[in-house]
């Protein structure tokens, strides 16, 4: 038996492996966007044997928030986003963590179950969404740190 097997070739697996690459490229890309906002911060990477990555993304988290008093009135006008940043900037890391690490787990369990595969296309979809609002933020951070303007309503649409 190889070590790694190739997922089962039933369409809905298919369909599956398209979706997760996507979301998992998503993932990544707000991934990125972190570490760069991070780098603008001042904020340190996570070394081999030093901080975790939640202990380095609470430390983005706690550097965003020290220029969200500034930017509160900007990103709402820019992104017209009404909730408290800090939350969404940690609902789209959990969103990330759940694409990265229990997608797959979630998909082999809810696939036996009747109408359990739309059921993870929801939830993907409501995680998506999440770690897109997440990039706004960090988009419109990134911005006002830099010579880049800021995101516009239609690009952010």
């Amino acid at each position: 038996m190889p070590l790694l097997t190739d997922p089962p070739t039933d369409e809905v697996t298919q369909i599956a492996c398209a979706l997760l690459g996507r979301a998992l490229y998503v993932a990544s890309r707000f991934e990125d966007d972190c570490r760069s906002l991070a780098f603008v911060l001042k904020v340190r990477e996570p070394q081999p044997e030093g901080q975790s990555e939640d202990e380095f993304f609470t430390a983005v988290s706690k550097a965003v928030l020290g220029r969200l008093v500034d930017l509160n009135r900007l990103i709402t006008r820019r992104a017209k986003l009404k909730e408290d940043y800090a939350e969404m900037l940690h609902a789209a890391r959990e969103a990330r963590n759940y694409i990265a690490h229990d997608a797959t787990g979630n998909l082999e369990r809810l696939k036996k179950v009747s109408g359990g595969f739309g059921q993870w296309q929801s939830v993907l979809a409501s995680k998506l969404e999440e770690i897109a609002l997440g990039r706004i933020i960090i988009a419109v951070l990134l911005s006002r740190n830099s010579a880049e303007p800021t995101p516009t309503q239609q690009v952010i649409d």
